[in-house]
């Protein structure tokens, strides 16, 4: 019994210093995320004075867009890769049927001829 009375203190502990963790890793969080607002207003202040208002929000428009144009023209990769081997397949297939029919057709032109 006083090996599980040991192990469930060494475990209250443990949670103990947990908590207090936790507790102040929420308060940095908070405290960063006031300060987050206070430099993203600051920033908004010093575009403003400076006549580039909105940059930060073009910036990040520009930044998606660029993202969004990077996913489509890999999607346009694919697709063109896509098409050039069903190109290729049907070249292939027209050339095995060209060399199917030569014969047949080499055959029939004498006979066409005879019958005109």
């Amino acid at each position: 019994s006083s090996v599980r009375d040991n192990t469930y203190k060494i475990k209250k502990a443990e949670l103990s210093g947990l908590r207090a963790e936790f507790g102040v890793l929420s308060r940095t969080e908070e405290i960063l995320k006031s300060r987050d607002a206070n430099v993203q207003d600051l920033l908004s202040y010093m575009e403003e004075k400076k006549g580039v208002s909105g940059y930060r929000s073009t910036q990040t428009t520009l930044e998606k867009v660029s993202t969004m144009k990077s996913e489509i023209d890999e999607k346009k990769e694919h697709t063109l890769q896509d098409m050039s081997k069903a190109v290729e397949q049907l070249k292939k297939t027209i050339e095995e049927k060209k060399m199917t029919l030569a014969p047949l057709i080499r055959d029939v032109r004498p006979l066409r001829q005879q019958h005109q």
